[in-house]
């Protein structure tokens, strides 16, 4: 494929290729920190049943269920309540405790890319 055929079928204007042309090694060669290149920037999430929680995941959404925070949470509470015990004693209460897992769920779940909460456009 040429550069007219390639301009076309994308979209774009020529100069514009050219342009990207002449400033590819600027664009790729990026030399900052590679962390805010990542989807998501920031310290990752450590749950010792890490893997455990990906495979409830996987079997529900194969099972073609409801996957959110709390179902995991749920999951977490009956399977691994030890975990979850030393996870609480650290909070001020039950409440914070509850917040606090499940923000940690969503994160987890964001960072493997099974979010179960995507944006829905307005009716």
């Amino acid at each position: 494929m040429n550069e007219r055929e390639a301009c076309r079928t994308q979209g774009v204007p020529r100069w514009t290729l050219n342009d990207w042309r002449k400033s590819a090694e600027s664009i790729f060669g990026y030399t900052g920190c590679e962390k805010t290149l990542a989807c998501t920037p920031g310290r990752r999430e450590v749950i010792p049943v890490g893997i455990e929680l990906i495979t409830f995941m996987k079997d529900t959404r194969r099972d073609s269920e409801v996957l959110t925070a709390k179902t995991v949470a749920s999951f977490v509470h009956d399977e691994y309540r030890e975990w979850l015990e030393g996870y609480v004693e650290g909070k001020k209460d039950a409440v914070t405790a509850y917040e606090s897992l499940l923000r940690l769920l969503r994160c987890f779940e964001y960072r493997r890319g099974s979010c179960s909460e995507l944006p829905v456009a307005s009716r």
